[in-house]
């Protein structure tokens, strides 16, 4: 291969390979400007709920992700529940791995009931010609009937002359759903995918309050590399040839296999 071939072929090599790092330089600016208005409709947004016909309470917020954990814990916020995602998150910081997620959740658990009272005892006294008769009242109330057969809210209230006892049970059962799914709305229509965290209470006395949920943020492929180049194709040479060939350079991963 003379040398005026062989500078050819050099230019055209640069000249790809600077094109292509302008197209990575410009894809990365992009993706961190999306990132950074992600992050920050992720800490604007708030908690919405809704009940099923079951009567069960499902609530759903934005996920909060950052490529690095050291980026949610720089965030400076005056949201408690944010504050104390970060205390956890930062507790478990080790913990998360490269696709960790941290969750915080408050509900409360409400019941509205009046319920049959009977009396199951009575304690006589007599004080000289008198007798006074204390009689003990207790109500056994079962709410919210489970397919276990077993109740969502139990309670039993004993009361008498001197005391009143009173046990209560609540069971809780929920499902927590980190996601990726589009908004609903044809403005989303062309829009990326939104990373939520939703949690559904499955005891219908019981409401979440307030969530807040934070995931790290998967890596992307990384599509540029310099490696070592096996294969067999067209060698330019004084006459173009197809051979095998070994080489290293620069490669943009279009499908990665491994």
């Amino acid at each position: 291969m003379n040398k005026e071939r062989i500078y050819k072929v050099v230019s055209i090599t640069i000249i790809v390979i600077l094109i292509l790092l302008n197209l990575k330089s410009c894809k990365n600016t992009q993706d961190t400007k999306k990132d950074y208005v992600s992050t920050i409709n992720a800490l604007q947004d708030t908690m919405t709920t809704y009940r099923t016909r079951d009567g069960v309470q499902v609530a759903r917020i934005n996920l909060i992700e950052t490529e690095r954990v050291v980026q949610f814990l720089e965030i400076k916020s005056k949201d408690a529940v944010i504050v104390k995602l970060q205390e956890e998150v930062k507790k478990n910081e080790k913990r998360l791995g490269k696709s960790g997620s941290v969750t915080v959740i408050t509900n409360t658990t409400e019941v509205k009931t009046v319920d049959t009272t009977y009396i199951t005892s009575k304690d006589t006294i007599v004080r000289n010609d008198t007798v006074f008769v204390y009689p003990e009242y207790s109500s056994f109330i079962k709410k919210g009937l489970r397919i276990d057969s077993s109740y969502w809210v139990t309670a039993n209230v004993k009361a008498n002359k001197d005391s009143t006892s009173f046990e209560l049970g609540i069971q809780n059962s929920y499902t927590i759903v980190l996601g990726r799914e589009k908004a609903k709305g044809f403005k989303a229509l062309f829009k990326p995918k939104v990373a939520f965290a939703e949690v559904t209470n499955e005891n219908p006395y019981t409401s979440t309050k307030t969530i807040r949920s934070y995931r790290v943020q998967t890596p992307k492929p990384k599509r540029f590399g310099i490696g070592v180049h096996v294969g067999y194709g067209l060698v330019i040479d004084k006459i173009p040839i197809l051979r095998p060939y070994i080489g290293v350079g620069i490669n943009y991963n279009i499908i990665e296999l491994f």
